[in-house]
């Protein structure tokens, strides 16, 4: 019988340390004269019905013509797979409908659907990509008389409107845990919808570490520029990016922005470890996997659990990677970064976060102007992110972000034309020109349309 090495502070380490700079998962395509790297988007909408003018909600369970059956038979029309959670449960839950390229839809906690677009190698195969799974959305539109709308928190419902419509062990969980804290933690997992941004950590070890650095610095900045969530369950809710504030009080030790004064200061993989690996040992525990009805809800960290047994229970690599992904921060790291700081869109202009962080991360010289830019206001970077929820009302934030979209489209234009298409940069351009140059971001649309009918329609 084979002994099992019990789970270390060194073990976990290792882990870490080959998840980030091990090989990534994100192979670099060899592309003539330069070396791109790959990216991938998970996209969240809102389903919702009109009824005599009036918006309605959408059900994921229940009836037979419900929104996850619908979505399956949708999707089988077009090679998609639904795969179960437990296959041998007779009520089973719906993991994902996984298409044959990878991409899939899943559904959150509030019924939002997760548009999930795996790996892309230029620009034009990823919005080809969700261009593909959003016209199924629009097929169950057509037929349903189910919409689909992007935004950074649902406009229309509040949490018990909405209610935990994915009743999973690990959502049940969460929701234990967070509602110990404040009642943020649901209004997060069934009000919110975000745009988040996978990129590829570049080969090299000082390309990962400028990186990962970037991708935190550029945080509230990219928070400010792409606030969507001003109206939620009716109301204005005073907030420009309200998702971004219902993050911020959600849980300090799970969330947030990595420390990174370490990182800066030596410019070594052992700090960006190092840092990572705190971050997450110091994390309170949400459940133990092998006994998911056992809810923790904050008693102990993942720190306690290495040296003391939880029911019986000592930690291995597979709770270690569990505690992993129930971490929230701006810019989780896996082999690969995801950039989580971005509201959910309006469909016409979704592509312009991706555009914005392929610039300034991709162009390895703008990377380096990003940094310069970035580096000296880096005390003040956990301030500006409180400050970017509410838009660019801080003068600093929006003088700062009209600075770093300029250099985000000089950095895009620069990247080569089989990544990026030439129309693309001008339709960054007319981005800059009609929101951030004039102080602006999608909030202030749907606020305008808000005060002119007291109410979103579309």
């Amino acid at each position: 019988m084979m002994t099992v090495k019990p789970l270390t502070r060194d073990v976990c380490r290792k882990y870490l340390e080959g998840l980030i700079f091990g090989s990534s998962s994100f192979p670099n395509p060899e592309i003539p004269g330069k070396k791109i790297g790959l990216m991938g988007i998970e996209l969240e909408v809102f389903p919702y019905k009109i009824s005599n003018g009036k918006i309605k909600g959408v059900k994921c369970e229940g009836d037979k013509d419900n929104l996850r059956n619908i979505l399956i038979k949708v999707s089988e029309e077009f090679g998609g797979n639904a795969i179960y959670e437990d296959e041998e449960k007779e009520n089973h839950l719906l993991k994902k409908i996984e298409f044959p390229n990878g991409d899939n839809f899943q559904f959150e906690p509030g019924c939002q659907i997760e548009i999930c677009i795996n790996p892309c190698k230029n620009l034009s195969e990823l919005e080809s990509r969700i261009i593909f799974l959003q016209s199924l959305l629009l097929k169950i539109t057509s037929e349903y008389g189910i919409h689909f709308a992007q935004h950074g928190t649902n406009p229309w419902f509040g949490t018990e409107e909405i209610g935990l419509q994915i009743p999973k062990q690990r959502y049940l969980n969460l929701q234990n845990y967070l509602d110990k804290i404040s009642p943020f933690g649901r209004k997060m997992m069934r009000l919110t919808g975000s745009l988040q941004v996978n990129l590829d950590l570049g080969r090299d070890e000082e390309t990962r570490i400028k990186r990962i650095v970037t991708a935190n610095l550029l945080s509230p900045i990219a928070t400010a520029i792409f606030s969507n969530s001003p109206i939620t369950a009716g109301k204005k809710n005073g907030f420009k990016s309200f998702r971004s504030y219902i993050w911020q009080q959600l849980d300090p030790k799970r969330t947030g922005l990595l420390p990174l004064e370490g990182v800066i200061k030596s410019w070594k993989k052992e700090e960006v470890v190092e840092a990572y690996l705190n971050f997450s040992l110091n994390a309170p525990l949400i459940y133990v996997q092998k006994k998911p009805e056992i809810s923790l809800a904050s008693e102990y960290t993942f720190n306690y659990w290495l040296d003391h047994p939880i029911h019986n229970h000592v930690p291995d690599i597979t709770d270690f990677d569990n505690h992993l992904s129930l971490l929230f921060p701006e810019v989780r790291l896996r082999k690969y970064l995801e950039i989580r700081s971005v509201d959910a869109p309006p469909k016409e202009w979704q592509m312009i976060p991706v555009y914005f962080y392929t610039g300034l991360l991709y162009n390895n010289s703008h990377l380096d102007k990003t940094l310069d830019l970035l580096i000296p206001k880096q005390r003040i970077i956990e301030k500006l992110l409180v400050e970017s929820a509410s838009g660019f009302k801080n003068d600093n934030l929006y003088l700062l972000a009209k600075e770093i979209m300029q250099l985000a489209i000089e950095a895009f234009s620069g990247l080569p034309p089989n990544f990026k298409y030439e129309n693309q940069v001008e339709i960054m351009i007319s981005f800059y020109k009609k929101y951030t140059s004039k102080r602006r971001c999608f909030a202030d649309d749907s606020i305008q349309l808000f005060n002119k009918n007291n109410k979103l329609t579309y």
